[in-house]
């Protein structure tokens, strides 16, 4: 008997560590590992293109094969011309472009030693020849094209046996993994509005230590093993009640220490005295168990907010007990790294520090963020001060371009041939040229050498061009004034329901219990949370109605309030009511009376392009079900001024909706929500938006600016009332004329005078 116990326990160890050290594999396409969706074109007679491979401490290289799949010219000459593969700058294999084989398939295995934990650089560079002699180096036949879906990385791995503390849950929750999966275990079935804010403080800590990636959350019953199972478990495990079969992720474990009274030890339990945070290894030796606990259900709330706050590398501990959390003052609508309007700011206060442009830069770029409910009125303008240096020797038709967004702005002259520097050179570009949300104003500098042509040889290191970051930017003062519904805005700012850093503002109310319901409102909450680059603890989730906020609801469709859509364009109770779309209808632009009167006294001053495409709609009344879709509108709350915007989420099948919440938030299916209609299912391709219902504003404007929205509404109206406010005028004056003339003149007569 005996035997046989020893036998299962050595299987049982085996199974564990096979489990360990079983290679996983998986396929990247190289499109995947790519910024924009393009194939590798290599031009000139030189060029490379750098992929970004990220490797997580958790993961232990086995294999790495590089599948290649190119084609070249073939016109290129054998002799003189290659490709090489380097991994962070080391040479590791390279192939001859003969242009009698112009088709190269080929599968490289590389040296896993020279791959590090954190970001890796693997470069494809070519060396192109058409002659031995003098050539044109831009010759549109030095050509190289990879084809990026075709070519992929092969990657064989394990899990590193790792033990983690507090201090490392960033190698835990790791970005550079390839992809994060985590599941939420509660000891019961039943949810309330405690459990969502849980699950939703947890969603956002896991979002935010993943910076911009997505991850899958899933929600498991914890459940408690036999006693006699338990006799062959190590009795230091404080989660050896805890049963883990069907756990194939990291997992937090989550409730007051009566409801895990019977998962965790007695050495545990008898330790959470208050608000407890902590991390243990489960028994899949690749995965991680964080436990959220505390006597009362304000000190589980309290340890699930630390989880979100505390993402610095610190205590070096497994658990550690909580006091107290005490959320940064956010001010006024002031949030972090977003700019103020009205204020002038050093290149280098939003994060650039001075960089020099040579021939292998191809731009430098500032980044910063506008806010999202911004008015642009004309002729507003930012104000761009550069500071900069640059080479002799340039042609005269060099030049530095700037592009906001990617889009060409303006162009700066560098025609000294003996180089020249500025200080505080003045660029304007107007202020509706920048998108809420993130911007990106580009510096690219062309600088040709003076000296060039056939058989001579061209060196660019007078190519030189330095930008300071004392450099300047200044941005006028403008209201916050902007038109909702917009999805657009959403996607960009997460506007208006991140209007507040802390989430007061938002709301997301459930109308069911399925799980795809729930788990579909914590993916909402942590890709919002992703937006705001920072935890929302006072956004409320709730089974219930809320008030005073922006609100999502989400829900099947079945169980919608008829309230849920009073204001909605679209009609989704037992029957549906759909606006198709109809194409647009031009139409003439509505000024105001201040607007008229410009164009009447400065006819050459008046805007041409008043046109506006209106869209149009057929209303089409019928009996359906959803499918597989998921639909999403944005709508006004209420029909009052001031009020809050709706978005409703809803659908017919919940395995299908678990699914499209998952796309949803990545971000090739948010980055395209526009308007405030949004359909999608399964796939990333099916989205389509469209724009159709009320529209209401939302801020504060100037008076000036006040006035000319109501007059442009009420043009009549307004006219009528300044014809008489004119008739007035002339009457009281002819009034106040005609007792002058009789206190002073009363002798003269009316045709004398």
């Amino acid at each position: 008997m005996t035997l046989f116990i020893l036998i299962g326990l050595i299987g049982s160890l085996f199974s564990q560590v096979s489990y360990a050290d079983k290679p996983e594999q998986k396929i990247i396409k190289l499109a995947d590992m790519m910024t924009v969706d393009e194939q590798i074109t290599l031009k000139n007679t030189s060029d490379f293109y750098n992929l970004d491979f990220a490797l997580s401490s958790r993961v232990k290289l086995q294999k790495m094969t590089l599948h290649l799949d190119l084609v070249h010219s073939q016109v290129l000459i054998k002799e003189r011309s290659q490709l090489v593969v380097s991994i962070n700058d080391i040479v590791t294999e390279q192939f001859i472009l003969n242009p009698r084989n112009p088709h190269i398939i080929s599968d490289i295995t590389l040296p896993t030693e020279y791959f590090i934990d954190g970001y890796n650089k693997i470069t494809l560079s070519v060396a192109q020849h058409y002659t031995e002699q003098c050539e044109i180096p831009e010759s549109p036949e030095l050509w190289t094209q990879v084809n990026s879906v075709k070519s992929y990385l092969k990657i064989d791995s394990t899990y590193t046996n790792d033990t983690y503390t507090l201090a490392t849950l960033k190698d835990v929750i790791d970005k550079k993994l390839a992809h994060y999966s985590i599941t939420l275990l509660r000891p019961n079935t039943s949810y309330n509005d405690q459990v969502l804010q849980w699950g939703s403080l947890i969603s956002q800590a896991v979002a935010l230590r993943l910076d911009y990636k997505t991850f899958d959350i899933s929600l498991l019953e914890a459940k408690a093993i036999t006693e006699q199972k338990d006799q062959n478990l190590s009795n230091k495990d404080p989660l050896r009640f805890l049963q883990q079969s069907k756990l194939n992720s990291d997992a937090v474990l989550i409730g007051t220490t009566t409801e895990l009274s019977h998962l965790l030890g007695p050495e545990l339990k008898n330790k959470i005295n208050s608000a407890y945070l902590g991390i243990y290894p489960a028994q899949k030796n690749n995965t991680q168990i964080i436990i959220i606990s505390g006597t009362t259900a304000d000190e589980v709330t309290l340890a699930a907010q630390t989880f979100a706050y505390a993402r610095n590398a610190f205590p070096d501990a497994q658990d550690m007990f909580i006091k107290s959390l005490t959320p940064p003052p956010y001010l006024g609508p002031t949030k972090p790294n977003v700019i103020v309007p009205g204020l002038t700011y050093k290149f280098k206060d939003l994060g650039f520090s001075t960089q020099t442009i040579h021939p292998k830069s191809k731009h430098i770029d500032l980044l910063f963020n506008m806010p999202s409910d911004l008015y642009h009125e004309l002729k507003k303008n930012v104000t761009i001060k550069l500071d900069i240096n640059y080479g002799a020797a340039f042609r005269p038709d060099s030049v530095l371009n700037i592009k906001v967004n990617g889009i060409f702005e303006k162009a700066v002259s560098l025609d000294n041939k003996y180089g020249d520097s500025f200080q505080a050179y003045a660029i304007t570009i107007p202020s509706g040229t920048f998108v809420p949300g993130f911007n990106k104003v580009s510096f690219e500098a062309i600088m040709p050498p003076m000296v060039s042509g056939d058989c001579t040889y061209m060196q660019h290191k007078n190519s030189l061009l330095t930008l300071f970051e004392n450099s300047t930017i200044t941005f006028p003062e403008l209201d916050h004034y902007t038109q909702l519904p917009d999805l657009s805005l959403l996607k960009r700012t997460g506007f208006p329901y991140l209007s507040a850093v802390n989430g007061s503002e938002l709301g997301i109310v459930l109308r069911d219990q399925n799980h795809a319901t729930l788990l579909g409102s914590w993916q909402l909450i942590a890709k919002l949370s992703q937006i705001n680059h920072a935890p929302l603890p006072e956004a409320k989730l709730s089974f219930k109605s809320l008030n005073n906020r922006h609100l999502f609801i989400i829900g099947a469709r079945s169980s919608l309030y008829d309230d849920d859509l009073a204001n909605s364009p679209l009609q989704l109770n037992e029957s549906i009511q759909f606006s198709y779309s109809a194409g647009y209808v031009a139409q003439k632009k509505q000024l105001s009376i201040l607007q008229q009167l410009k164009q009447l006294i400065f006819p050459e001053s008046s805007s041409k392009n008043n046109a506006i495409m209106q869209p149009q709609h057929t209303q089409i009344n019928f009996n359906a079900s959803l499918g597989s879709q998921a639909v999403m509108v944005s709508y006004p709350a209420s029909t009052e001024l001031d009020t809050k915007l709706n978005t409703l989420i809803t659908y017919d099948n919940p395995e299908a909706f678990y699914e499209n919440m998952r796309l949803l938030v990545q971000p090739e299916l948010w980055n395209s929500l526009n308007n405030n209609i949004a359909i999608w299912k399964n796939n990333k391709k099916s989205l389509e938006t469209l724009s159709a219902g009320n529209t209401f504003y939302i801020g504060e404007t100037s008076l000036r600016n006040e006035l000319a929205y109501h007059f442009s509404l009420h043009r009549n109206y307004w006219l009528l009332m300044i014809i008489g406010l004119l008739l007035l005028v002339a009457f009281l004056s002819h009034q106040a004329l005609k007792r002058y003339k009789l206190k002073y003149h009363g002798e003269i007569s009316e045709y004398d005078s």
